[in-house]
């Protein structure tokens, strides 16, 4: 595992000189591995332990992220590791996102100095905000998209080098939406909702700016999830879109979410929407010889002089647009089927004989013969007078 055992020996003695007496009492641990004919460590447990002796003589906090070897390579080379872990310091925060009126506590993370016996300095923005003793956390409020807040905390330890962490944090947000291929007849204004097997496309759009610009977009990381579940491959810079095909299940609802940062993580905003599957619905209209369809009032009744005619379509609202082509129709008068039982007319040309009155009754159902969950009916009365 190690191998050049005399090598890291002299190592190791380097390291006890500059360390003093406090070291010695892993020498007889550093000898069985390190001494003349010493052997490596043949397990991962013998491994470990000798790392957690190692750093245990060396000062160094148990979880301090380096190896047996890269300890002793960095003394052996008289690289020591105190300068550089001394200035290991960062910043932690008590949120997940940076949303504009955020409050935000801001917090030292390090395995140098122990901040809670040094004086601690808080600069929020250029101006002192907060020293003393001990002061290891600190709590501001975001501002509002366009606005930057730096944090810079100093651990005086009475060095000439403190150790010093830095952050500037751009609060933004991010607002999703979304659109569908389900049909729509071209008169419709309205939004064309999701059904079974529909394709759905989420949009984000980022409201962030940096040094008073706009960020550019495809700069940003986006990672999707649906229903609590991360999209490996949608996941990435600069893919802001997310589209994905609905389950055939009818009345799937889905929860879909992003996350937004940018590489330094200085802006780092979430934001959730929730959508509701709905069922296609077919929808019967009257067609006037002047005016076209009446879009504006749908057929549930209507009137007819005796020996008058009527033009009746059917628009079936939300169906995916893939399978339009797959729709058949099946028109009924009284019960009756007219013409053949599927068709793939939306349209019934109703006629009524001379002096006849009543009622009658018009029912169009429709099916999609490759997905037996797409079917439904609709009906109106006609009175004849």
């Amino acid at each position: 595992m190690l191998g050049n055992n005399m090598k890291y020996f002299f190592a190791i003695t380097l390291i006890f000189l500059s360390l003093g007496s406090s070291a010695f009492a892993q020498e007889n641990l550093i000898q069985k591995y390190f001494g003349t004919g010493g052997e490596a460590p043949k397990t991962l447990e013998e491994a470990l332990e000798l790392k957690r002796q190692l750093l245990e003589a060396l000062g160094l906090p148990a979880d301090t992220p380096t190896t047996v070897e890269e300890l002793l390579n960095e003394n052996l080379r008289g690289k020591s590791l105190f300068p550089q872990l001394k200035n290991d310091l960062s910043l932690s925060f008590s949120t997940e996102t940076f949303s504009p009126g955020a409050r935000v506590r801001a917090q030292i993370v390090g395995f140098a100095t122990d901040p809670r016996t040094s004086q601690v300095t808080w600069v929020h923005n250029g101006r002192s905000a907060l020293s003393g003793p001990g002061q290891t956390s600190y709590e501001f409020t975001l501002g509002a998209v366009g606005t930057s807040e730096t944090i810079v905390v100093t651990v005086n330890d009475g060095t000439q080098s403190p150790p010093v962490a830095r952050k500037t944090i751009y609060p933004a947000r991010v607002h999703l939406g979304w659109f569908s291929d389900s049909y729509t007849p071209p008169w419709y204004r309205g939004k064309a909702l999701f059904t079974p097997r529909s394709e759905v496309t989420i949009v984000a759009k980022p409201e962030l700016a940096l040094f008073n610009s706009r960020f550019p977009e495809d700069a940003l990381t986006y990672t999707w999830s649906v229903n609590g579940q991360k999209i490996g491959n949608n996941t990435g810079r600069g893919k802001n879109t997310y589209t994905f095909t609905t389950s055939s299940v009818r009345g799937t609802d889905y929860e879909i979410a992003v996350e937004v940062k940018d590489a330094q993580e200085r802006i780092i905003t979430k934001e959730i929407i929730s959508i509701e599957g709905r069922q296609p619905e077919l929808i019967l209209y009257e067609r006037l010889s002047l005016h076209g369809i009446k879009s504006w009032l749908t057929l549930s009744s209507s009137e007819v002089p005796g020996g008058g005619s009527a033009s009746i379509e059917v628009e079936p609202f939300f169906i995916p647009k893939k399978d339009l082509s797959s729709i058949q129709y099946t028109w009924k008068i009284n019960g009756q089927t007219v013409g053949e039982k599927f068709t793939k007319l939306k349209k019934l040309l109703f006629r009524s004989e001379a002096g006849n009155s009543g009622s009658q009754s018009i029912e169009v159902s429709y099916q999609n013969p490759n997905n037996i969950f797409q079917r439904g009916n609709v009906d109106a009365n006609l009175k004849i007078k």
